[in-house]
Parts: C-alpha cells; sequence; structure tokens
C-alpha cells in the first residue's frame, strides 16, 4: 500500500473517527455550534435577583434590576434591560436554572404586567395582561402562573415555548409544588349575592381535580368571617404547605402549616387542620417574604428580623427564633430568596435612607453584605 505501514494507517484512521464523534458530540443538532461546557453554563446561573431604587430618583418604580452572582463571595451587578424604555420596574423573580427572570414592567403605580427577559436584560418579552397579582415559575422553568384580576379573577398557567394558557377560576396566590404537578392556590368562593371567603385548595394540573386544604369558615362554627390567606409555598418534599393566615378562626393571625396530603375534614378532626407555627403582628411583612429552607425550617420577615421556625426532632412542634435583625424597628426585610443551589438565603433590607443586600450561607450560617445603596 505504497509504502504505508498498517498499522500507521489504522492509528491515523482512529485519530479521525475520535475527532468526529468529538464533533458530534458537542454539537447534536448538526448545526456546527458546540454547545459550552456544563461548568460553564452554570457560571453564568445567577444566585438572587432584585430591584433597586435608582438612587435620587423620586419616581415610583424607577429601579434598576440587579443580579447577584458569583461564588464564594457573591457580587451585585446592575443590568440594563434592553426594550424595557422609561417603564418602571417592579418585583422581580430569577427562574430555577438561575438563567431568566420574570418581573414586573410597570405603566403606572397600578398597573404592570409580567415580562420575561435572560439575566443580561436581553430577550424582554411579555407574559401576562395588565394585572396587579403576583406570579410564580414552574420547577422546571417552562410555564408561569400569574392572576388575571379581571373579573371573575383567575390564576392562569402559561407555557413559556407555546404561548397556552391555562385557565383556573377563581384563583389567586398560585404556588408550585416541588414537582410541578399541582398549585396550591387560595379560591374565593362566591354565593349567590355575595363572596363566602377564601379556602385554600391544591389544583391537580393533570386532571383539573381541585381538593380543599383549609377553610377558614369551618374553624368558626361555619360561619364565614373576614379572612385572609396569603404566600402559600410548598415544602421542599411536598408533604407540607405554609401560608400566613389573617382572621379570627383557629389561633388567629399566624404563620401556619398543614399537611397537603389531607384535605380539610372538620373542626372536630386533626386531619387536614393547619397547625399553628407563629403568631405574627405584621401580615404584610410575611408576604413574599417566606420560604422553606432544605432541612425542613421556614423562614420569613417578620417585625424587625427576620424569623425562623423549626421542628422539634419527633415531635409535633414547632421552636421559633430569630436569626437576623433590622438596626431599627422601622426597616424592615424584603426580597427574600433562596438561590437556585439553596444554599445562600438572600434579602434587601430597607430603611427610610438606604438599601442593603444581604447574604446568608446556609452551610456555615454567617452573612455577608452583597451591595449597599443611598
Amino acid at each position: 500500500m505504497l509504502g504505508v505501514r498498517t498499522d500507521v494507517l489504522v492509528r491515523i484512521l482512529s485519530a479521525i473517527l475520535a475527532l468526529a464523534a468529538a464533533g458530534c458530540a458537542a454539537s447534536p443538532s448538526g448545526s456546527g455550534r458546540v454547545a459550552p461546557p456544563k461548568a460553564a453554563k452554570e457560571a453564568e446561573a445567577a444566585h438572587a435577583v432584585f430591584q433597586m431604587p435608582r438612587p435620587g430618583s423620586n419616581v415610583d418604580f424607577d429601579s434598576d434590576l440587579v443580579i447577584v452572582s458569583g461564588a464564594p463571595s457573591p457580587v451585585a451587578t446592575t443590568v440594563e434591560i434592553a426594550g424595557r424604555g422609561s417603564r418602571g420596574i417592579g418585583v422581580a423573580r430569577l427562574s430555577p436554572d438561575g438563567l431568566q427572570v420574570l418581573v414586573q414592567v410597570h405603566y403606572d403605580a397600578a398597573a404592570f404586567e409580567w415580562h420575561v427577559v435572560d439575566i443580561s436584560g436581553s430577550g424582554l418579552r411579555k407574559i401576562s395582561k395588565p394585572t396587579n397579582g403576583p406570579a410564580s415559575w414552574s420547577p422546571d422553568g417552562a410555564s408561569i402562573a400569574w392572576v388575571d384580576l379581571s373579573a371573575p379573577g383567575s390564576a392562569i398557567v402559561t407555557d413559556l415555548a407555546s404561548g397556552s394558557e391555562r385557565n383556573i377560576a377563581g384563583a389567586s396566590w398560585p404556588a408550585w409544588s416541588p414537582d410541578g404537578s399541582s398549585l396550591a392556590c387560595v379560591i374565593q368562593e362566591r354565593g349567590p349575592d355575595v363572596d363566602t371567603g377564601p379556602v385554600l385548595s391544591a389544583f391537580r394540573l393533570s386532571d383539573g381535580r381541585s381538593t380543599v386544604l383549609f377553610d377558614p369558615a369551618k374553624y368558626a362554627g361555619g360561619v364565614q368571617q373576614s379572612a385572609f390567606i396569603d404566600s402559600p409555598i410548598w415544602s421542599e418534599d411536598g408533604r407540607l404547605i405554609a401560608f400566613a393566615y389573617e382572621g379570627k378562626a383557629l389561633a388567629g393571625t399566624g404563620i401556619y402549616v398543614l399537611d397537603a396530603e389531607q384535605p380539610a375534614r372538620n373542626a372536630r378532626s386533626e386531619l387536614g387542620k393547619p397547625r399553628l407555627i407563629s403568631k405574627i403582628d405584621d401580615v404584610a411583612a410575611a408576604i413574599h417574604n417566606m420560604v422553606w429552607l432544605p432541612d425542613g425550617s421556614i423562614v420569613w420577615a417578620g417585625k424587625a428580623g427576620l424569623m425562623m421556625a423549626r421542628r422539634e426532632s419527633g415531635k409535633d412542634r414547632w421552636i421559633t427564633k430569630k436569626i437576623a435583625s433590622t438596626p431599627t424597628p422601622d426597616d424592615r426585610i424584603e426580597g427574600l430568596q433562596l438561590n437556585p443551589a439553596k444554599d445562600m438565603l438572600f434579602w434587601q433590607q430597607v430603611s427610610s435612607d438606604e438599601q442593603h443586600l444581604i447574604c446568608l450561607h446556609l452551610k456555615d450560617w454567617k452573612t455577608s453584605p452583597v451591595m449597599r445603596t443611598e
């Protein structure tokens, strides 16, 4: 064969085949674009996202989008949203993979639309109609649940890939179960002539089945009194749901936990009965500011501090303590959130003249400042 040794040809052919195989693995679609290594992709992800008022501005929602990233010491970076124009921004929610942001884009103090944007500030696109209700990411980042407050009011599940929508009539405060199969919603029950009050229900997406988990009227002699149920959140294992309640049923206003797998029975049965975790003075502080930690603890924003409740081992009793204090009673905590890796907890500490971003490292329970604005 023209004087070329067979073993040399075998080595050359093997090298060519190895290169071809590597090329196919890098570009499975055949487009020729090499996919970034997994480690590089993870390095791009953010830990948390906040909206911070622009220094010196007194205009409502004249805020910057702030992305927190980097390890081991997180760093905050202001990101300009392309296509935002002069519109203000409000609450921001980081996607489960840390690569996108769900953000309120405001037209005035009462009206906004939910948009999704990349953490780089590009790719802004509208998700919702004008509203002033909450929204949340599905665990896989493929869908958004938001609240349409137009009569009669509904929770809407929007698929980001297709744009298709699913309606859950009368629902608000949609909260995804960890596996994405269900939504916990506050349903405003309606009588013939008047609203009969809120109930907390679980809505199964596969078949549309709705199960009442908590009905305050059952604990008030069957008579519905003025009550509010806010901010339901699922535990990491999907077994429990925590929520803020304001009313006269049960033990009064406080943070409660109930079994997501047991439907509500009646006031005489312990099955499905919410358990009081802690009484609270300021329900408004806890709204949007309550999270489950991976160890089964609940953290929420309380009056002048950050509170945590942990279930006592082997007992149905919860121990509550303050884990962070604000400098003055007038300061407040906002934007409480876990990073996607669930090893850091972030929040905004807000006073009358400045704001701080703070990180709590869950591995050693040490806090560190991330950003300060005046």
